[in-house]
């Protein structure tokens, strides 16, 4: 009787271990707490629709105002800008064999509610997140914009958590799409335009965009112009900060 438990026994612990291995869990993409550059003020600059320049902290003036409509920058459906930001981070993210960069955003998106018939423009505050190769931006078609491969993207509402959800999802993707965690082929872009100014070598021009459209519901943009209008990044909108400071983010996506 005593032998015979004894082998039921082993035979339980045999089945739980297959079971066991049956379920195991596959590693999710590992985000480092480290924060290899950031970024918490910039001004932002838009050329506005009478070739004056808009003024705007932490982010660009929208593009159909002009020097005439300062009463509404920080008014209703404007306040926001084109672009804002609260603050930006880069850090490592580590998707199986791959080393990657995390890139996140945090800003105010528009919000519309409709509360007893009364209509609001409301904001809140949301994360987008991009993870793009690192120091493998090449010059592209245009000068001082680099392109680097686009992993992956999303958007959120901020919370504590937000670097676990980021992981929860990438993990996700990478259960859909394998070769991401070997292959640097991709269908999306990632552009970064970066200038040092002409006359003040101290400043540097900035942004920020992709080839990818539906990005521009997350407030990354190219953003939607107006036929009427023709603008371009660094030449008539951008973020301007000390050059020191863009210079390590660039060292980080520019292949050296």
């Amino acid at each position: 009787m005593k032998k015979t438990l004894t082998c039921l026994s082993l035979i339980l612990i045999f089945c739980l271990s297959i079971h066991a291995q049956e379920r195991e869990n596959r590693s999710l993409p590992v985000i480092s707490s480290e924060v290899l550059w950031s970024l918490n003020e910039a001004t932002g600059w838009m050329k506005g629709v009478d070739d004056q320049w808009l003024e705007g902290k932490n982010k660009i003036q929208y593009i159909t105002l002009g020097s005439q409509d300062s009463e509404k920058f920080d008014q209703g459906f404007y306040k926001l800008g084109m672009d804002n930001f609260e603050s930006i981070e880069v850090r490592n993210v580590k998707m199986e064999q791959r080393d990657l960069l995390l890139i996140t955003k945090k800003f105010n998106r528009h919000q519309y509610k409709t509360i007893r018939n009364i209509d609001r423009d409301e904001s809140k505050s949301v994360i987008v997140y991009m993870v793009v190769d690192k120091n493998t931006g090449e010059i592209a078609e245009t000068e001082n914009k680099y392109e680097l491969n686009l992993f992956g993207f999303g958007s959120f509402e901020i919370t504590d958590d937000y670097l676990e959800k980021i992981a929860s999802v990438l993990g996700s993707l990478i259960a859909q799409y394998d070769w991401l965690t070997t292959s640097s082929g991709t269908t999306s872009l990632f552009h970064f335009y970066y200038k040092i100014s002409d006359t003040n070598p101290e400043v540097a021009r900035f942004y920020m965009s992709s080839n990818y459209e539906s990005l521009t519901q997350y407030n990354l943009l190219p953003f939607t112009v107006p036929f009427s209008l023709d603008r371009k990044p660094l030449d008539d909108y951008y973020f301007e900060i000390p050059t020191s400071q863009i210079e390590t983010f660039a060292n980080l996506l520019i292949k050296k």
